[in-house]
């Protein structure tokens, strides 16, 4: 029996790896760094949160810390995926470690390298990357000598620390686009989380022309066009790209949104994707979910496996804690023309449990809901299978919302969503 490759150790690679060795398989997981399974979705919530530093094995999901002890299971930490293509019947991969360069030959590959920042991070005191542990490490150690945060992204992950940070009582600048959260949640839900902002005391600017960190050596300010605010630090949150440079040799689907893969999760003859670094066929993606990456790799693994078990369903869940509220989206965004858009109201107060928000429709069905409010996780949870099933918006209105179970706000929502074992 031929052993598969499994290339990236986070959390598609360790899901990936997990079926592989349940259908009996044996695995070849090649890691660049040093620990797998690594959720880094949770850093962060490390930043605003009472907890210490972070440290790697506090962030792994279980499943990883069971893969060392199978003998089936070869692990290659520290070993860099430079290339993959096409030899004979299979894919030869040549990877480096500690600059030693090797090659080895699979008949199956499983690409999970998930996604990288768009910038490089910029050496200069207390300007930290929210992607970078030993940055969030030393930022957690400094926290209690800074009165003026400027945090910087355009992503759930920003604004869910900006408001953390707020509620500690630092003041705090959010430098993101208008609307808020352009590109991961729909223009329609920004009045109401501009409304969160307004209530969480968090003042918004946006760069229409520049943004400047300024100070000789350590940040004493940031420029956004002419107006110049004086902070003691930056967080910064980087935006991301699919990562897929070591298969652009490869005759396959690469885009700006990853490797187009089927619901399958096949990418090519002998070849799966699955994680951070893939599109579905219907634009299905996610570069923030842990749960799409560990269902998108599980699935992956049963297919190389030859196993035609059902898929579970691929309507990713994500949720953040927005200061006292929830944002949670369940469904995705099809590809084509820009969807219809419905309001829900589930109650009309954001407080005391009220939740609201936008159903996006395409063909008379709902394909995704977002909402704000809280309990929107538990909302978000319930949809979900709705969503999977085909429901339209007019049956989703007529569902008795009460009876769904309040669900008080979790202290680590992307944690709740990191699934054990599948």
């Amino acid at each position: 029996m031929s052993r598969v490759a499994v290339v990236g150790g986070g959390l598609a690679g360790v899901a990936a790896a997990q079926a592989l060795l349940r259908a009996g398989e044996e695995v070849d997981l090649y890691e660049r760094g040093g620990l797998i399974g690594v959720d880094w979705s949770l850093l962060p919530y490390l930043l605003y949160s009472g907890q210490g530093a972070p440290e790697g094995p506090s962030l792994q999901v279980p499943a990883a810390q069971e893969l060392p002890r199978r003998p089936e299971a070869r692990l290659l930490l520290g070993h860099s995926v430079m290339e993959v293509r096409r030899s004979g019947n299979g894919y030869l991969l040549r990877h480096s470690s500690r600059g030693a360069m090797g090659e080895a030959f699979y008949e199956r590959v499983i690409i999970a390298t998930g996604a990288r920042p768009r910038q490089r991070a910029e050496q200069r005191r207390h300007l930290y990357r929210a992607d970078v542990p030993e940055h969030v490490a030393e930022f957690v150690r400094e926290r209690e000598g800074f009165a003026r945060v400027a945090v910087r992204g355009d992503s759930p992950p920003s604004l869910a620390a900006a408001l953390g940070l707020r509620e500690r009582g630092l003041d705090v600048l959010y430098i993101g686009a208008r609307p808020l959260l352009r590109g991961h949640a729909d223009a329609a839900l920004a009045p109401l989380l501009e409304e969160a902002c307004r209530a969480g005391g968090l003042r918004v600017l946006t760069p229409r022309l520049s943004f400047r960190v300024l100070g000789k050596g350590r940040v004493e300010a940031v420029q956004v066009d002419a107006e110049v605010v004086p902070c003691d630090c930056v967080l910064e949150f980087p935006s991301y790209l699919p990562e897929t440079q070591p298969l652009e040799g490869l005759d396959l689907r690469l885009g700006p949104f990853g490797i187009t893969v089927s619901e399958a999760m096949e990418a090519g003859p002998g070849l799966w994707a699955a994680g951070r670094c893939i599109c579905l066929e219907d634009g299905t993606r996610s570069l923030y979910s842990p749960s799409f990456s560990y269902i998108t790799g599980h699935i992956a693994g049963l297919r190389a496996a030859g196993l035609r078990l059902a898929a579970p369903s691929l309507e990713p869940v994500e949720a953040w804690r927005l200061g006292m509220l929830e944002l949670a989206f369940a469904g995705s965004r099809p590809k084509g023309p820009p969807l219809a858009r419905k309001f829900l109201t589930i109650r009309p107060s954001l407080g005391e449990g009220g939740v609201r928000g936008v159903a996006l429709l395409k063909g008379g069905l709902v394909k995704r809901v977002e909402l704000l409010g809280r309990g929107a996780l538990a909302w978000a949870r319930w949809c979900s299978p709705l969503i999977s099933r085909g429901i339209s918006y007019e049956e989703l209105a007529l569902c008795e919302w009460g009876h769904v179970p309040y669900e008080s706000s979790l202290p680590l929502l992307s944690a709740s969503l990191s699934p054990g074992r599948p």
